[in-house]
């Protein structure tokens, strides 16, 4: 598949994630409903890896580096998200996980020797700003109650774990592990983790029959997790962590067009700039692809 598909199709698929995972909270502790989502994800995402025939058994080191990757992403990173949207809005918590992007470009630095690239920090600053544009009344609602005070540290957390483990995939996509087996082994880690965490803390194994929970569940394990992930995975072994990473800001303001047409969302003047700078910083972010290692040196 062509990178411009690729990013197509993690934008599109990531649509209706933040509108999905409302129905996930509730009945079911959210790590509960985590591990039945990437259980399924990753054993269907091994499944056609084999298909496939791409390589499925790895030394310890790499496993250690794949278990990594889940604890980051699919661990850590998840059960913070959802935490912190029980008590934030879901734009507002869009818009703290926007800077994954400006955290991509930071950490590429650090940790891959990537170079600093003019247009792509420009057209970062750019999404970032136009997603608080377009999320400003979310932003105006904050308020330095505790409780909001935690859920936006775990925002902050969930963003950081997230960029990390950006990280731990392009290294391992470097050493030409595939990005699709590497995501169905990260997921499933990710899901053991959670199994041990909801254990520990005596979480009860509930399933809720409602059509709200089973459909969304269904649509954030296929296209949220088995077609988002694996196509962002493989997106960042192609054109780098930083342009990736855009897709977070693209994806927020595509489920602002979603909640348009479900939940009568209206468009202001200032969302309506912030559409344009979140366009603008897209076209600059991707203008000047060039081909580009994980472990592209400066």
């Amino acid at each position: 598949m062509k990178s411009p598909l690729l990013y197509a199709t993690t934008v599109l698929t990531g649509g209706l994630v933040w509108f999905a995972t409302k129905f996930q909270l509730g009945v079911v502790p959210h790590e509960i409903s985590l591990i039945y989502r990437l259980s399924v994800a990753a054993l269907l995402l091994t499944g056609f890896a084999s298909v496939l025939r791409q390589p499925l058994k790895f030394g310890i080191g790499i496993h250690l580096r794949l278990a990594l990757f889940g604890a980051l992403v699919f661990g850590g990173n998840f059960a913070l998200l959802y935490a912190a949207i029980e008590s934030l809005t879901s734009g507002l918590v869009a818009i703290i996980f926007s800077t994954s992007v400006l955290m991509n470009i930071a950490f590429g630095i650090v940790f891959l020797g990537r170079k600093i690239e003019g247009v792509v920090v420009i057209g970062a600053l750019l999404g970032v700003c136009g997603l608080g544009l377009m999320f400003h009344p979310d932003v105006m609602q904050m308020s330095s109650s505790n409780v909001r005070t935690l859920a936006n540290i775990q925002a902050l957390g969930a963003t950081i774990l997230f960029s990390l483990g950006n990280m731990v995939s392009a290294g391992l996509q470097a050493e030409r592990t595939p990005a699709l087996v590497s995501t169905a082994f990260a997921m499933g880690y990710g899901a053991l983790l959670l199994l041990v965490y909801a254990l520990v803390r005596g979480r009860p194994f509930l399933f809720e029959m409602s059509q709200g929970y089973i459909l969304s569940l269904i649509y954030l394990t296929i296209f949220g997790s088995i077609i988002g992930y694996a196509t962002y995975f493989t997106l960042l072994g192609r054109i780098g962590p930083e342009r990736t990473a855009y897709s977070t800001v693209l994806v927020p303001a595509l489920a602002l067009g979603v909640s348009t047409i479900f939940e009568g969302f209206t468009w202001s003047p200032a969302r309506l700039a912030g559409a344009g700078l979140i366009l603008s910083g897209n076209v600059v972010i991707l203008r000047k692809q060039q081909p580009s290692s994980a472990t592209q040196k400066g």
